[in-house]
């Protein structure tokens, strides 16, 4: 089966699937419904800049963390983002989408061992975003997306 343009998009979306068969001159029908999941779907990506770095050098580490399912992660869901920068970063500073950061709200970090971790409640994001072609019927995923960029020497 192939869902039209007509099918709703979305947790707790429902599409009845309906069949009919004729034999002559009965008729048969038979339907099936299903209802859309909400559900979260994380991805997360990390790059460095510079990609060669000498010491006393600054670096970043962007973290792009992605949900492309329908339901928002909320401070409720305890999300916590562990990573270990080694060599360890000095004088970090932490950004997320565009908000400074502060250590022992958001985040924590040990300049010791280069362990970073985010505060749990601090990984918030709305779920997805849907859009389809009115032509081709041709579903889109938006995912939202939260970039964490962590700046520091090394």
């Amino acid at each position: 089966t192939t869902v039209t343009a007509q099918a709703q998009l979305g947790e707790g979306a429902v599409i009845t699937n309906t069949v009919t068969a004729t034999v002559g001159a009965e008729t048969a029908t038979d339907e099936a419904t299903i209802t859309a999941e909400g559900g979260v779907n994380l991805s997360i990506a990390k790059a460095v800049c510079p990609p060669v770095v000498t010491e006393g050098a600054e670096v970043t580490y962007t973290l792009i963390i992605q949900n492309s399912g329908a339901t928002s992660v909320t401070a409720e869901d305890a999300v916590i983002l562990n990573d270990v920068f080694n060599p360890p970063l000095n004088g970090i500073t932490v950004v997320a989408n565009g908000a400074s950061w502060t250590e022992g709200n958001e985040y924590t970090y040990d300049e010791a061992s280069g362990a970073f971790a985010t505060t749990a409640g601090a990984i918030t994001l709305p779920g997805a975003t849907y859009e389809r072609d009115p032509v081709s019927g041709v579903v889109t995923t938006n995912p939202a997306v939260l970039a964490i960029s962590i700046s520091g020497t090394i």
